[in-house]
């Protein structure tokens, strides 16, 4: 791995090494800036997906309350019928790629806490990540200020 040499200290630098440095500082941080609001609405919408994670798992607990009752049935393009739903043996369960599968309540329910527990993980590792970046920001703000002295 090759090293890298430091730069030398603000003061110790000519106005050519300066403004050359200050143009890196300025491309890194602009980088770093998109990289964060990527990071953000990737985060936003995992956060989206376990709020539909949490309600899913709440109507697979309260199965037996809703027995016998009316509900509206989503069938796409935000289109409903009215329907009742009787005592639900089965669910179908999207496993992605436009796959579905047929599950029991208690398969379905074991799924949906597998998958709630997978996107908290994501959330996580997405917060961490953008952590390092806020961190970084920081840094390139301070080495910035620094060199514009």
């Amino acid at each position: 791995m090759a090293e890298t040499k430091p730069p030398a200290a603000p003061q110790m630098m000519n106005a050519e090494e300066k403004a050359k440095a200050l143009a890196e500082i300025r491309y890194l941080k602009q980088i770093y800036q998109s990289q964060y609001l990527v990071i953000t609405q990737a985060a936003n919408d995992k956060l989206e997906d376990m709020n539909n994670i949490d309600n899913a798992h709440r109507a697979l607990e309260g199965m037996d309350s809703i027995t016998d009752k009316g509900a509206l049935i989503p069938i796409g393009a935000s289109v409903y019928i009215e329907g009742n739903i009787e005592k639900p043996k089965n669910v179908i369960i999207s496993v992605g790629g436009g796959h579905f599968v047929e599950k029991n309540i208690d398969e379905a329910k074991q799924h949906v806490s597998r998958l709630m527990d997978k996107t908290t993980r994501e959330v996580n590792r997405l917060i961490k990540n953008k952590n390092e970046i806020e961190a970084a920001l920081i840094d390139l703000s301070y080495r910035e200020e620094e060199l514009s002295r």
